[in-house]
């Protein structure tokens, strides 16, 4: 389906940094050597992890030209991202997918992004600003051995960059015929002499989602906010601060149906918000080995509306 966007801008003032290499320019020898963690939970060569993985980068999210990170997972081979409606997914791998499939497990720097109460992903709020992705790793296959019970078919990693590595200002801009607009902003800097941190706002306002022989009123506006910090407490001790939230808004579906004389069923109005933070104090050994202890919270509250 065409998504013509009209108005792209962009701002950008940043600090120097290190040039990203370009991997449309890199060998075979080269892509193997790309640097993975979630098939055995520590660094490692990708040509080395016993899994079947696909890894996505931040040069692959800079040139796909996505605006949200379901977007992105759709170049992932093997793993099936169906659009239900406007607001709504099912995302899963090795078949069987709803859209609360329970056996896909979804991290985001180590925090499981999983609804224990219900028992899926609520992949409407699952965004955050992109830029600030260091790389997506996705595991198709078992993976409970090393992450538990729900990850039987497959692990996304979402895994987003030290902010020592966004320091500046980053503002964007755009809108067309299905994204009616999209505004976020990101702002990085140095906090004291061995920190660094970021924070960032993000809105977007999606149209409805067209269907055959209905009008379909399932249009929805998201707002996300959050910030990260990273503090050096020595020469082998790191501390990681990190916290988000989110507000959906969002209409349920009303159909036309074409009857003699034609009714109208209305299933409402629904929406979502939601609260998370987690810290992380990671210790490196002599041997280069790591510790780490972590922690997070999080609180939530979804009404999909009432059928009438």
């Amino acid at each position: 389906m065409a998504d013509m966007r009209w108005l792209t801008v962009l701002l950008c003032v940043s600090a120097a940094a290190a040039q990203e290499p370009d991997l449309g320019d890199a060998s075979l020898e080269q892509l193997l050597q790309i640097r993975v963690s979630s098939a055995s939970k520590k660094i490692q060569p990708l040509s080395q992890v016993p899994a079947a993985m696909h890894v996505i980068t931040q040069d692959d999210i800079r040139r796909s030209g996505a605006t949200s990170l379901l977007d992105i997972l759709r170049w992932v081979p093997g793993l099936e991202v169906a659009q239900i409606d406007a607001n709504k997914w099912a995302i899963s791998s090795r078949g069987f997918n709803t859209r609360f499939a329970n056996k896909m497990l979804v991290l985001m720097d180590g925090r499981s992004l999983y609804g224990v109460d219900f028992g899926g992903i609520f992949w409407d709020v699952l965004d955050t600003f992109l830029e600030d992705v260091e790389r997506i790793e996705v595991i198709r296959g078992p993976g409970a051995t090393m992450w538990g019970a729900n990850a039987v078919n497959g692990v996304i990693n979402i895994i987003t960059k030290h902010s020592r590595e966004t320091k500046g200002s980053i503002v964007q801009a755009g809108g067309g015929n299905r994204d009616f607009g999209t505004a976020q902003a990101r702002f990085g800097f140095a906090a004291g002499r061995s920190g660094y941190a970021r924070v960032y706002a993000k809105h977007v306002n999606r149209g409805a989602f067209p269907m055959d022989n209905t009008i379909g009123d399932d249009r929805w506006n998201s707002t996300l906010g959050g910030f990260r910090s990273d503090w050096d407490l020595g020469r082998a001790d790191r501390l990681t601060v990190q916290g988000d939230l989110y507000r959906n808004q969002r209409q349920l579906n009303t159909f036309l149906v074409s009857l003699h004389p034609p009714f109208q069923v209305n299933s409402g109005a629904g929406g979502a918000h939601g609260v998370s933070t987690q810290a992380r104090w990671t210790h490196t050994h002599q041997n280069l080995s790591q510790t780490a202890v972590q922690f997070y919270a999080e609180g939530h509250s979804h009404d999909d509306g009432l059928v009438l």
